[in-house]
């Protein structure tokens, strides 16, 4: 937001940039993504920080706000779709069976973008707002 945030998900601008420019300091890291499991609003993949990659970012996030809007613990993920309604996860996980034995992939990570979306919208398209190469 260009002002005072006014819903506790709203950061603003400076913040941003403070992100961004914190994030540049960051090095590269590995990420390990398997086996498909899903929330009860979005089919996802695993995802695995083998050697802290991700866990340092989200620290270097964390310093100096804002704080982090959080519902539920941090599950590391790569989500697959969304749902426009929760679905019993009971009713997916026999469809995402068979892909619970998937073989683990490594991707390394070396940029990380900051995302923009109309919160309000649902399906709201993605925007980059900002691209990070990471040392």
């Amino acid at each position: 937001t260009q002002g005072v945030p006014g819903r506790d998900d709203d950061i603003r601008e400076e913040d941003l940039a403070r992100q961004a420019r914190d994030l540049a300091g960051c090095r590269g890291f590995r990420l390990q993504v398997g086996s498909a499991n899903s929330f009860t609003t979005a089919p996802f993949l695993e995802v695995f920080d083998p050697d802290g990659g991700l866990a340092a970012v989200r620290s270097v996030l964390a310093r100096g706000g804002p704080p982090e809007l959080r519902f539920a613990p941090f599950l590391p993920h790569l989500t697959l779709a969304t749902a426009d309604r929760d679905v019993p996860v009971a009713r997916v996980r026999p469809v995402l069976l068979p892909h619970r034995q998937l073989p683990m992939l490594e991707v390394g990570v070396c940029q990380i973008a900051q995302i923009r979306f109309d919160a309000v919208r649902p399906g709201a398209p993605l925007r980059t707002h900002c691209t990070v190469d990471l040392r």
